[in-house]
């Protein structure tokens, strides 16, 4: 019975956990424009989310079947690239994500590599923001190509910038808007909370049957 009861509830709490990334929106850029660069001031948007550039030189949209810019760009898919892609060799260059309607975001992850070269790196610099400006966490870092573990919660906007020239790639964001919530309103709990609650909750029925001294 203990068993039993306890595999349901590490069950119901998985379900807690991975329902909160199933909301997760894919930015998948697949709709960049191919003249993006020849914008005055460019800008994307996405499912709820945009980009807003500070440049327009050096600021390339890519294909994974090699049909636009450079026909080498079919290695990108050996990073996670799917379709178009966005590309920058501009350093210190920013452009910015944040959501369209204003409102707070999670982010996940991202694929990140250098169009053409699966043996070296990229050198994306990312910085959160909240609503006033301050900046949240650490500065990452994303030097390896592939997927990219962000997990950032409850942020504004996220700079990117190129520290080395390098053709920094991007493509595929893992986000998701935080919607604004009346004062009444049950927060959603955090994936650590469900495990945590799980973890009492099996820890019950063993001090309920603990003999007394």
């Amino acid at each position: 019975m203990i068993k039993n009861r306890a595999t349901k509830i590490l069950f119901l709490a998985l379900i807690g956990v991975f329902s909160i990334h199933a909301h997760a929106t894919l930015l998948t850029l697949d709709s960049l424009p191919v003249d993006l660069n020849s914008q005055t001031t460019p800008q994307y948007k996405e499912a709820g989310f945009q980009l807003d550039f500070t440049y327009s030189d050096r600021l390339n949209v890519m294909d994974t079947d090699g049909s636009l810019i450079d026909a080498n760009s079919t290695r990108a898919a050996a990073w996670g690239a799917n379709n178009r892609f966005l590309q920058t060799s501009k350093v210190n260059g920013i452009f910015s994500l944040t959501a369209s309607n204003g409102e707070t975001f999670d982010f996940y992850s991202l694929d990140v590599g250098r169009y053409n070269n699966t043996s070296v790196g990229p050198a994306w610099q990312l910085t959160a923001y909240d609503q006033a400006g301050v900046q949240k966490g650490d500065v990452l870092q994303l030097t390896q190509s592939g997927t990219a573990i962000i997990d950032w919660t409850n942020i504004f906007r996220v700079d990117f910038t190129q520290t080395v020239n390098v053709n920094s790639s991007l493509d595929n964001l893992s986000l998701s808007i935080n919607q604004s919530q009346p004062d009444n309103s049950v927060p959603v709990p955090t994936p650590g909370a469900l495990l945590l609650t799980a973890s009492g909750l099996l820890l019950m029925p063993s001090l309920r049957r603990r003999p007394s001294a």
